[in-house]
């Protein structure tokens, strides 16, 4: 069933125990008028990812959806396959390997859609983080 004042935000996951709490918690950490769900699709993860996944969904169960995948299916149709499962009438992702910095991304994505309903689609932009140094970096800057 379709929830026309939700936004579900696709986290698309295989193998990513290291990072997928922090890319959980960028998302949790948002600031929205409207709600928002969080449909993880854990794909066959031979590391502890699924358990990090299942933590997530204990704490917030309200919020959490994880549709798991017994065998690896490849990112293409993992995606499309949490992709069918949205419930939102907006859908945002964030790989299992990404984080939000702006708590207020998905406030400012939704008030665009909002607003003008000939804007279909709304993207940001991106930096690039360095996990042995901590920094975060342009794109155009990187090497």
């Amino acid at each position: 069933m379709k929830h026309y004042n939700r936004i579900s935000v696709i986290v698309a996951t295989c193998n990513q125990e290291e990072t997928i709490g922090r890319t959980l918690d960028s998302i949790l950490r948002q600031k929205c008028h409207c709600p928002f769900e969080i449909v993880i699709g854990e794909d066959g993860s031979n590391d502890n990812t699924l358990a990090v996944c299942e933590q997530y969904r204990e704490r917030h169960p309200d919020m959490v959806r994880i549709l798991a995948n017994k065998h690896n299916k490849g990112f293409v149709r993992n995606y499309f396959d949490r992709l069918r499962a949205c419930q939102g009438k907006y859908i945002a992702d964030c790989a299992g390997d990404d984080f939000w910095i702006d708590d207020t991304k998905l406030e400012q994505e939704a008030l665009i859609l909002e607003r003008d309903a000939n804007v279909g689609i709304v993207h940001t932009d991106w930096l690039r983080y360095d996990e042995k140094t901590g920094k975060m970096q342009s794109p155009s800057n990187s090497s």
